[in-house]
């Protein structure tokens, strides 16, 4: 998804990192083309597999976004990184 144009938009974010997540200390914030925070679920970390965090995402409309991450892992060290994408 990572600098893609997207035809349809993203119900979810899901990111996949290489070891377990620390779900209180993480977080995805999804922001429109204005900057502007979208009002997404809580970042919540998949119980089957903690490496793996995710947020709902409301129906977007066409423009573009940005995707901004913060995962903490089992050993204390925090992580960032954000991403864009834009919906046609």
């Amino acid at each position: 998804m990572a600098g893609s144009t997207l035809e349809v938009a993203p119900k979810k974010i899901t990111l996949t990192f290489n070891e377990k997540v620390e779900a209180t200390f993480s977080s995805i914030v999804l922001t429109n083309g204005e900057g502007k925070a979208v009002a997404t679920s809580k970042a919540i970390v998949d119980e089957a597999n903690h490496a793996i965090m995710r947020v709902d995402v409301p129906t977007l409309s066409t423009g573009a976004y940005s995707v901004t991450w913060v995962a903490v892992g089992g050993d204390g060290h925090r992580r960032k990184g954000d991403f864009k994408f834009t919906v046609k």
